[in-house]
């Protein structure tokens, strides 16, 4: 005989395998997007694609030096003056914190078991330092701490990521302010630049490093030079001018370095040689790209140009005008060119340019929209064209800068004040 259980129990008997199954069903884990209110020195963690909160933290002050996200390790380096904060993601839990020296204006960081956080700042003779010295060695006298010629106190300090306990201290008497910081990860070397000393530094920061040969001798092969300990000790090469930025290459081995007096070129790591500075005005952002066959640089300008720089050579190309200039461009991903923030129903004036870190500068405007710019000859992506021509987005009302969140699986719009406006999954824009 057949039987049949009762309407309304039959239901909730529905409900009950249609819930278990779905609590069965893992839930997708969060992008997360940090972005900061950096007067107000607060920073906000949101899921890129669905712009959710997933934390937020308050620093002792105003945001000094432009976040450091390390997504293999899921944690976020923050500056506040010489205050320094390692936070967790997504949450923002404060994990470690220290007092520096003196005032953190660039940090940098290089991963992996032997790998180090930068912090580079300094202040005038008169003020006063605060905290006391990072503990390590040193190629030079071995204070943290050291008075230039022009009587102000640079720094270069090297922490452990986690703890932020002091590694390792550079002296800087000569080379003085330090103006551009990288870390190149294939490379596992840290670039320094400075603002007014014709040099360039490349520190490695694995143990394996080679030893670096140091002396006056007529031939390195002949075993005549003193070997230097590979990890920390800076291999220093000339360039021709001091400098006011440097943006990471398509390779490990080449960086643009922008000098002091505007020039523009290509800088090989491996033979410590520089390509003839090439005159370019009004930088405002640079992004590498590299394609299958060819790689570079696409340099946006303060009046909306774009130009593309191409390696090794460092010849340039007109790439087409955006209507209004840049207010944020990102490097895509995947190589084929930017992703740019343009400004939209304002003029938004003369950006902080390249080589200064903009942390905190007003850049009004109505609102911004994505922008792809394609780099590639013989590619483009979907909607943009080779020449600059260009795919554009919806207007978002208060955009201010671009976050690529940090599985790098999607790009997201951020206010003035850190705050998730909208987002875009990567994979629909190549």
């Amino acid at each position: 005989m057949t039987r049949f259980l009762p309407v309304g129990r039959s239901l909730r008997t529905v409900f009950f395998f249609l819930l278990a199954g779905a609590a069965c069903v893992p839930a997708r884990a969060a992008d997360p997007v940090v972005g900061a209110d950096a007067a107000a020195g607060r920073l906000h963690s949101w899921d890129c694609g669905s712009g959710a909160r997933l934390g937020e933290a308050a620093l002792p002050g105003p945001l000094t030096a432009p976040l450091v996200v390390d997504a293999s390790g899921a944690r976020v380096y923050a500056a506040s003056g010489a205050h320094l904060r390692a936070l967790s993601l997504p949450a923002l839990a404060l994990e470690a914190g220290r007092q520096l020296a003196n005032p953190v204006t660039r940090l940098a960081l290089g991963s992996g078991p032997d790998g180090v956080l930068l912090a580079a700042g300094g202040a005038a003779t008169g003020d006063a330092a605060v905290g006391g010295s990072a503990a390590g060695g040193s190629a030079g006298s071995g204070s943290a701490v050291a008075p230039s010629a022009s009587g102000a106190r640079w720094t270069l300090t090297a922490h452990h990521p986690e703890t932020l306990t002091p590694a390792y201290a550079w002296s800087l008497p000569v080379a003085g302010e330090i103006s551009a910081l990288l870390g190149i990860e294939a490379r596992r070397r840290f670039v320094v630049g400075f603002a007014a000393h014709d040099e360039l530094w490349e520190i490695a920061w694995n143990r394996d490093a080679p030893p670096v040969l140091r002396g006056l001798v007529h031939d390195y092969r002949s075993g005549e030079a003193v070997p230097l300990p590979g990890r920390f000790t800076e291999r220093t090469f000339k360039v021709p001018r001091a400098t006011r930025d440097l943006a990471a290459g398509g390779m490990p081995f080449e960086v643009l370095q922008v000098d002091r007096e505007g020039g523009v070129g290509i800088v090989n790591l491996d033979i410590r040689r520089r390509t003839e500075p090439v005159p370019m005005v009004a930088v405002r952002l640079i992004a590498a790209w590299r394609g299958t066959q060819d790689r570079g640089w696409l340099v946006f300008h303060d009046d909306g140009r774009i130009t593309r720089v191409r390696a090794p050579d460092g010849r340039q190309q007109a790439w087409g005008r955006l209507p209004v200039a840049a207010i944020d461009a990102v490097s895509a991903p995947d190589g084929w060119g930017a992703i740019v923030l343009e400004g939209v129903g304002a003029d938004i004036g003369a950006g902080a340019g390249a080589g200064e870190s903009d942390v905190g500068a007003a850049r009004a405007s109505a609102g911004g929209r994505l922008r792809m710019v394609s780099a590639l000859a013989s590619e483009s992506a979907p909607g943009a064209t080779v020449g600059g021509e260009t795919a554009s987005g919806p207007v978002v009302a208060g955009a201010h800068r671009l976050a690529i969140s940090a599985a790098g699986t999607c790009v997201a719009v951020l206010d003035s004040e850190g705050r998730w406006l909208s987002s875009r999954a990567l994979r629909e824009m190549r």
